[in-house]
Protein backbone atom coordinates (compact mmCIF):
# COMPACT_ATOMS: atom_id res chain seq x y z
CA UNK A 1 0.00 0.00 0.00
CA UNK A 2 1.14 3.59 -0.49
CA UNK A 3 2.02 5.88 2.14
CA UNK A 4 -1.14 7.93 1.42
CA UNK A 5 -2.87 4.99 1.69
CA UNK A 6 -0.96 3.72 5.14
CA UNK A 7 -1.97 7.51 6.63
CA UNK A 8 -5.81 7.03 6.10
CA UNK A 9 -5.98 3.93 7.44
CA UNK A 10 -3.89 5.77 10.96
CA UNK A 11 -6.53 8.50 10.60
CA UNK A 12 -9.51 5.65 9.92
CA UNK A 13 -8.09 4.28 13.28
CA UNK A 14 -8.24 7.27 15.47
CA UNK A 15 -11.26 8.43 14.65
CA UNK A 16 -12.61 4.72 15.70
CA UNK A 17 -10.84 4.95 19.13
CA UNK A 18 -12.24 8.77 19.38
CA UNK A 19 -15.76 7.81 18.27
CA UNK A 20 -15.70 4.98 21.30
CA UNK A 21 -14.42 7.01 24.07
CA UNK A 22 -16.81 9.01 26.31
CA UNK A 23 -16.21 11.53 28.59
CA UNK A 24 -18.19 12.30 32.02
CA UNK A 25 -18.00 15.20 34.10
CA UNK A 26 -19.23 15.35 37.88
CA UNK A 27 -18.92 18.61 39.36
CA UNK A 28 -18.90 19.20 43.00
CA UNK A 29 -22.65 19.33 43.74
CA UNK A 30 -24.26 15.95 44.07
CA UNK A 31 -27.43 15.84 41.52
CA UNK A 32 -28.98 12.44 42.84
CA UNK A 33 -31.39 13.35 45.13
CA UNK A 34 -33.06 15.89 42.41
CA UNK A 35 -32.98 13.63 39.15
CA UNK A 36 -36.65 13.61 39.05
CA UNK A 37 -37.59 17.37 38.79
CA UNK A 38 -34.44 18.37 37.57
CA UNK A 39 -35.00 19.19 34.21
CA UNK A 40 -38.20 20.69 34.68
CA UNK A 41 -36.92 23.63 36.50
CA UNK A 42 -33.64 23.93 34.91
CA UNK A 43 -35.40 24.14 31.84
CA UNK A 44 -38.28 26.47 33.41
CA UNK A 45 -35.80 28.94 35.89
CA UNK A 46 -32.92 30.56 36.34
CA UNK A 47 -31.11 28.69 39.09
CA UNK A 48 -27.64 28.44 39.59
CA UNK A 49 -26.40 25.21 38.00
CA UNK A 50 -24.13 24.76 34.84
CA UNK A 51 -25.23 22.83 31.96
CA UNK A 52 -22.72 20.01 33.21
CA UNK A 53 -25.02 19.25 35.77
CA UNK A 54 -27.70 19.25 33.65
CA UNK A 55 -25.45 16.48 31.25
CA UNK A 56 -24.56 14.52 34.42
CA UNK A 57 -28.89 14.35 34.93
CA UNK A 58 -29.67 12.73 31.87
CA UNK A 59 -26.80 9.96 32.21
CA UNK A 60 -28.50 9.55 35.86
CA UNK A 61 -32.08 8.61 34.35
CA UNK A 62 -30.48 5.73 31.87
CA UNK A 63 -32.08 2.79 32.38
CA UNK A 64 -29.99 0.02 33.67
CA UNK A 65 -27.84 -2.23 31.21
CA UNK A 66 -29.38 -5.80 30.43
CA UNK A 67 -26.99 -8.89 30.93
CA UNK A 68 -24.99 -9.98 34.40
CA UNK A 69 -22.53 -7.35 35.53
CA UNK A 70 -18.61 -8.10 34.71
CA UNK A 71 -16.47 -9.21 36.93
CA UNK A 72 -14.71 -5.21 37.42
CA UNK A 73 -18.52 -3.96 37.75
CA UNK A 74 -18.68 -6.39 40.52
CA UNK A 75 -16.00 -5.21 42.62
CA UNK A 76 -16.60 -1.39 42.24
CA UNK A 77 -20.30 -1.85 42.95
CA UNK A 78 -19.42 -4.17 46.30
CA UNK A 79 -16.99 -1.23 47.40
CA UNK A 80 -19.19 1.34 46.92
CA UNK A 81 -22.26 -0.46 48.47
CA UNK A 82 -20.08 -1.00 51.71
CA UNK A 83 -19.35 2.55 52.29
CA UNK A 84 -23.32 3.60 51.53
CA UNK A 85 -24.31 0.24 53.57
CA UNK A 86 -26.88 -0.54 50.73
CA UNK A 87 -27.78 -0.30 47.36
CA UNK A 88 -29.21 2.52 44.76
CA UNK A 89 -32.87 1.95 43.11
CA UNK A 90 -34.31 3.54 40.56
CA UNK A 91 -37.71 3.94 40.40
CA UNK A 92 -40.45 6.67 38.34
CA UNK A 93 -36.81 7.93 37.79
CA UNK A 94 -36.37 9.19 41.34
CA UNK A 95 -33.34 7.10 43.24
CA UNK A 96 -33.21 5.30 46.79
CA UNK A 97 -30.74 3.62 49.07
CA UNK A 98 -31.73 -0.02 49.97
CA UNK A 99 -30.49 -1.49 52.80
CA UNK A 100 -30.62 -4.56 54.90
CA UNK A 101 -30.08 -2.17 57.95
CA UNK A 102 -31.51 0.61 56.76
CA UNK A 103 -34.41 -0.38 54.93
CA UNK A 104 -34.70 2.01 51.65
CA UNK A 105 -34.45 5.84 52.12
CA UNK A 106 -35.34 8.76 49.82
CA UNK A 107 -31.74 9.49 48.25
CA UNK A 108 -33.08 12.93 49.66
CA UNK A 109 -32.99 11.68 53.44
CA UNK A 110 -29.02 10.66 52.70
CA UNK A 111 -25.91 12.03 53.57
CA UNK A 112 -24.67 14.51 50.84
CA UNK A 113 -21.42 12.80 50.85
CA UNK A 114 -23.29 9.17 49.84
CA UNK A 115 -25.39 10.87 47.52
CA UNK A 116 -21.92 11.52 45.64
CA UNK A 117 -20.78 7.82 46.12
CA UNK A 118 -24.63 6.68 44.95
CA UNK A 119 -23.95 8.73 41.94
CA UNK A 120 -20.69 7.03 41.09
CA UNK A 121 -22.50 3.28 41.78
CA UNK A 122 -25.62 4.17 40.09
CA UNK A 123 -23.14 5.00 36.75
CA UNK A 124 -21.45 2.00 37.13
CA UNK A 125 -24.66 0.13 37.04
CA UNK A 126 -26.10 1.84 33.87
CA UNK A 127 -23.17 1.11 31.90
CA UNK A 128 -22.39 4.85 31.92
CA UNK A 129 -18.88 4.40 33.96
CA UNK A 130 -17.20 1.69 31.61
CA UNK A 131 -13.44 0.92 30.17
CA UNK A 132 -14.21 3.63 27.24
CA UNK A 133 -14.98 6.55 29.91
CA UNK A 134 -12.84 9.29 30.56
CA UNK A 135 -14.02 10.33 34.11
CA UNK A 136 -13.50 14.13 35.20
CA UNK A 137 -13.89 14.31 39.03
CA UNK A 138 -14.27 18.06 40.79
CA UNK A 139 -13.82 17.62 44.33
CA UNK A 140 -14.71 14.73 45.74
CA UNK A 141 -14.28 15.71 49.15
CA UNK A 142 -16.40 18.15 49.10
CA UNK A 143 -19.68 17.79 51.41
CA UNK A 144 -17.75 14.36 52.79
CA UNK A 145 -16.90 12.95 55.72
CA UNK A 146 -12.98 12.77 56.28
CA UNK A 147 -13.18 9.40 57.42
CA UNK A 148 -14.86 8.30 54.07
CA UNK A 149 -11.81 9.36 51.74
CA UNK A 150 -9.60 5.67 52.18
CA UNK A 151 -12.62 4.64 50.75
CA UNK A 152 -13.19 7.13 47.59
CA UNK A 153 -9.80 5.98 46.79
CA UNK A 154 -9.93 2.14 47.15
CA UNK A 155 -13.30 2.71 44.81
CA UNK A 156 -11.70 4.49 42.07
CA UNK A 157 -8.57 2.76 41.60
CA UNK A 158 -11.30 -0.34 41.00
CA UNK A 159 -12.46 1.82 38.73
CA UNK A 160 -9.00 2.41 37.08
CA UNK A 161 -8.43 -1.53 37.05
CA UNK A 162 -11.69 -1.06 34.78
CA UNK A 163 -9.56 0.74 32.03
CA UNK A 164 -11.09 4.15 32.80
CA UNK A 165 -8.92 7.32 32.37
CA UNK A 166 -9.71 9.60 35.72
CA UNK A 167 -9.07 13.11 36.45
CA UNK A 168 -9.50 14.65 40.09
CA UNK A 169 -9.35 18.05 41.27
CA UNK A 170 -8.89 18.58 45.28
CA UNK A 171 -8.34 20.64 47.64
CA UNK A 172 -8.38 17.84 50.42
CA UNK A 173 -5.05 16.92 52.29
CA UNK A 174 -6.21 14.25 53.20
CA UNK A 175 -7.26 12.80 49.59
CA UNK A 176 -4.26 13.92 48.34
CA UNK A 177 -2.48 12.10 50.59
CA UNK A 178 -4.27 8.73 50.23
CA UNK A 179 -3.45 8.86 46.40
CA UNK A 180 0.13 9.81 47.53
CA UNK A 181 0.17 6.73 49.43
CA UNK A 182 -1.51 4.29 46.69
CA UNK A 183 1.31 6.50 44.23
CA UNK A 184 4.26 5.25 46.21
CA UNK A 185 2.87 1.73 47.95
CA UNK A 186 0.27 0.42 45.74
CA UNK A 187 0.46 1.78 41.85
CA UNK A 188 3.11 -0.47 40.69
CA UNK A 189 1.57 -3.82 42.34
CA UNK A 190 -1.72 -3.31 40.75
CA UNK A 191 -0.27 -2.25 37.02
CA UNK A 192 -1.61 1.62 37.36
CA UNK A 193 0.43 5.07 36.60
CA UNK A 194 -0.49 7.72 38.51
CA UNK A 195 0.79 11.62 38.42
CA UNK A 196 0.04 14.73 40.40
CA UNK A 197 -0.29 18.27 38.56
CA UNK A 198 -0.64 21.56 40.46
CA UNK A 199 -1.54 24.56 39.04
CA UNK A 200 0.25 27.66 39.74
CA UNK A 201 0.33 31.31 38.91
CA UNK A 202 3.73 33.21 38.24
CA UNK A 203 3.89 36.41 36.37
CA UNK A 204 0.87 36.78 35.36
CA UNK A 205 0.87 33.04 33.61
CA UNK A 206 -1.13 30.16 34.91
CA UNK A 207 1.86 27.01 34.74
CA UNK A 208 1.30 23.51 35.94
CA UNK A 209 3.78 21.02 37.39
CA UNK A 210 3.60 17.37 37.23
CA UNK A 211 5.37 14.87 39.09
CA UNK A 212 4.71 10.81 40.19
CA UNK A 213 4.52 11.88 43.68
CA UNK A 214 2.75 14.29 45.43
CA UNK A 215 5.83 15.81 47.31
CA UNK A 216 7.70 15.69 44.08
CA UNK A 217 5.65 18.68 42.97
CA UNK A 218 7.69 22.07 43.18
CA UNK A 219 4.20 23.72 43.76
CA UNK A 220 2.15 22.11 45.82
CA UNK A 221 -0.34 24.29 48.00
CA UNK A 222 -2.02 21.62 50.18
CA UNK A 223 1.04 20.45 51.50
CA UNK A 224 2.29 23.99 51.73
CA UNK A 225 -0.50 25.58 53.76
CA UNK A 226 -0.58 22.35 56.01
CA UNK A 227 2.94 22.60 56.84
CA UNK A 228 2.17 26.63 57.44
CA UNK A 229 -0.45 25.86 59.91
CA UNK A 230 1.57 22.72 61.91
CA UNK A 231 4.15 25.66 62.23
CA UNK A 232 2.34 28.19 63.49
CA UNK A 233 0.59 26.58 65.72
CA UNK A 234 4.66 25.02 67.51
CA UNK A 235 5.28 28.41 67.02
CA UNK A 236 1.99 29.08 69.66
CA UNK A 237 2.94 26.04 71.26
CA UNK A 238 6.71 27.71 72.15
CA UNK A 239 5.32 30.66 72.69
CA UNK A 240 3.22 29.96 75.54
Amino acid sequence: STLMEKNIDILDDLRDIKSNIQTLFIPPKEIISAASNFFSIYDNYHIDFEETYYDLNKVLLKPLTKGKNSKEQNAILEKFEDIIKGKVRMKDNKFYIKGKDIGEIEMGLVAEGDRKLATILHLVSNGALNSNTVLFWDEPESNLNPNRMKYITQALVELAKMNVQIFLTTHSYFLLQEFSMFAQYEAKKNDLGVNFISLYEEDGQILSDCAPQAYDLKHNSIVEEFESLYNREQEKLYDN
